[in-house]
């Protein structure tokens, strides 16, 4: 949804205002864990979906299922901190939480833990997952290519 040519798809709002407020408010509904605190240099930014057909669709039937969520940024830089992607529809619920740290040794902003939580209205089920990432190397690959005239 960053990427300049989805931006328009999205209708972005600041929610916050760094000199209100605690950082756990600012962190309502997120998972516990501590890959998901920030500090009060963050900009909360909201998105939801606009257009259609949207980017997630029903597997049967195609179905457009409206995205929205929440962004941490760091104002300086722009790095996303924190995202929190929400898809809903009668029977479903979908919230992915991804918490994201420097690494150094690659110059990247890199995910460290991403949260998965779906409930089931319909099934009274609830299934959560928990994904951590650690460990990053860089991989490099190096192709070569002969052109050999037909003769």
């Amino acid at each position: 949804m960053l990427e300049q040519a989805n931006q328009r798809r999205f209708r972005f709002k600041r929610l916050d205002d760094p000199s209100k407020g605690s950082a756990r408010e600012r962190t309502r509904d997120l998972p516990e864990s501590p890959n998901f605190v920030v500090s009060t240099e963050v900009w909360v930014v909201s998105f939801e979906e606009t257009q259609k057909p949207t980017f997630i669709r029903l597997a049967t039937g195609g179905g457009d299922i409206v995205s929205r969520g929440r962004l941490w940024i760091e104002p300086l830089t722009g790095h996303v901190l924190m995202a929190e992607l929400v898809t809903e529809n009668a029977d479903l619920r979908a919230q992915i939480n991804v918490s994201y740290q420097s690494e150094p040794l690659l110059g990247l902003f890199v995910p460290v833990e991403m949260r998965e939580r779906y409930t089931s209205s319909r099934r009274a089920t609830i299934i959560e997952g928990t994904a951590t990432y650690n460990r990053f190397r860089r991989f490099e690959v190096k192709t070569e290519e002969e052109l050999v005239p037909v003769r």
